[in-house]
């Protein structure tokens, strides 16, 4: 519905001009719409649409939200340009931060074991950013090192940094939320983990912080 209204709020700003400051309204309309497709989950019409948006205006926010589109296709190899060059035309501190993350992000898509040290390094950048500026997404960008550093085996990094997103993702979603995200991640850490003290160490430590940081019954915590 949201999309839909989106539409209608563009083909009204189309009619009423193309030239001038009604342009320049239509097109923030058309870039709301991607997100707004996103949220629906119809990634193919978003993709479709960023890239119309693209054409119009090549900014770090149109790129950026090209490149996100691209990730979400798993388009992994095409959309690692187009956040090179938002990274590259940026001053501002959030759209950095973001590029860094969707960087990242790319980087685990194409999985390829030589750059996993760049794919470290640009989610330790975001996070910088993004704790500096109070950006829920930092909870994400843990999120995403702690899976990096688990795939290439370094348990204590990955346990630490699980812990931490699991605390920021109970912040921004909420009790309600059951912690899907972060507890499904952090039993992928134990179910890769063949040694039984490290998978002790593991759960308690991320039960421990769960409930003293975020004040979750320990009922709610294996639902």
């Amino acid at each position: 519905e949201a999309a839909a209204a989106l539409e209608d709020a563009c083909s009204t700003w189309e009619d009423v001009g193309s030239t001038g400051i009604n342009a320049g309204k239509a097109m923030k309309v058309r870039a709301r719409r991607t997100e707004e497709l996103l949220h629906a989950g119809d990634v193919a019409a978003a993709l479709a649409n960023a890239r119309e948006v693209l054409k119009e205006q090549r900014n770090p926010a149109t790129l950026l939200a090209l490149a996100r589109c691209l990730r979400l296709s798993q388009e992994y190899k095409e959309a690692e340009p187009f956040i090179r060059e938002a990274l590259d035309i940026t001053k501002e501190k959030r759209t950095k931060a973001t590029g860094l993350y969707e960087l990242a992000s790319i980087l685990v898509g194409l999985g390829d074991p030589e750059r996993a040290e760049e794919c470290v390094a640009r989610y330790e950048e975001s996070i910088v950013l993004f704790e500096k500026l109070g950006d829920d997404r930092l909870g994400l960008a843990l999120q995403g090192l702690a899976n990096v550093h688990r795939r290439i085996g370094d348990s204590d990094r990955a346990r630490d940094y699980q812990a931490r997103a699991a605390v920021c993702l109970g912040h921004v979603l909420g009790r309600e939320h059951r912690y899907q995200i972060a507890m499904g991640r952090a039993c992928d850490l134990l179910n890769d983990m063949p040694e039984p003290d490290e998978e002790k160490r593991l759960d308690r430590d991320t039960e421990d912080t769960l409930r003293r940081e975020v004040r979750l019954d320990a009922e709610e915590l294996g639902q």
